[in-house]
Order: C-alpha cells, then sequence, then structure tokens
C-alpha cells in the first residue's frame, strides 16, 4: 500500500515520500504490537494433558485420550520387564510415561522415569 502512494498522482515528492513512510511505519508498529506478549516460545503448550496411571513399580502413565489401551500397555511393560530381568539386565525404573504428553519438545528419559511413545506403539 506504502508502495502505491508513491505512484501518486501528488504534485510534490516530499509529501507523497511522507504519507508512504508513515503508512509504513504504522504497519510495522501494528505488527510489533500484535506479537509484543508472545514471549520466546511458540505459543503452544504441551505437558498439561490430563494423564491415567496404572500400576506401581512401575507406574505406567498415558494421557486420558488414549488411556483404553493402559491395560494392554500395563501388560507388555511387566512383560517386557520381567524378560529383562531373566536376560540379567537391571532396568526398574519408577514410572513410565507417554511421550506424546511432551508435544514437541523432546525430553530426555532417566534412569527412574523413562519417556516411550506408548500411544503410538499401542495403535499399532
Amino acid at each position: 500500500m506504502a508502495a502505491l502512494l508513491l505512484w501518486m498522482p501528488i504534485r510534490h515528492v516530499i509529501i507523497r515520500a511522507s504519507l508512504a513512510t508513515a503508512l509504513a511505519l504504522a504497519g510495522m508498529n501494528t505488527a510489533q504490537g500484535m506479537v509484543e506478549n508472545w514471549g520466546p516460545h511458540d505459543p503452544v503448550l504441551s505437558g498439561h494433558a490430563p494423564m491415567q496411571c496404572s500400576g506401581k513399580a512401575p507406574v505406567v502413565c498415558m494421557p486420558k485420550l488414549s488411556a483404553d489401551h493402559l491395560p494392554m500397555v500395563r501388560k507388555q511393560v511387566d512383560s517386557v520387564l520381567s524378560k529383562f530381568r531373566a536376560a540379567g539386565v537391571e532396568a526398574s525404573p519408577r514410572s513410565i510415561t507417554d511421550s506424546l504428553a511432551d508435544g514437541r519438545r523432546y525430553v530426555r528419559s532417566t534412569p527412574s522415569t523413562w519417556r516411550v511413545s506408548l500411544t503410538r506403539g499401542a495403535e499399532r
């Protein structure tokens, strides 16, 4: 729009240039005003999905949206951990959490909390 003002049939070049500059500055100020409160991160929340958990040692947690798979996932977790123990691998996490709840952020597993794609695996 500001570029169009430069081509208008106004006699004085200074008036045309002033109007174009004012319009361009107004556009930049409007855009800055729209985004100044966004902060340094994407305006997306993650890690706030309601979770449902099952069992003890380890506790297995999945988002409530996919919690209908939780009994099957719980059995598979117990099976895998017992196979680990039979093979001599000491794996004893306190909790196993579905990484779907982390959103786009990557959160590392720790020795006590494993983050696994439980929902994605259960759907297959």
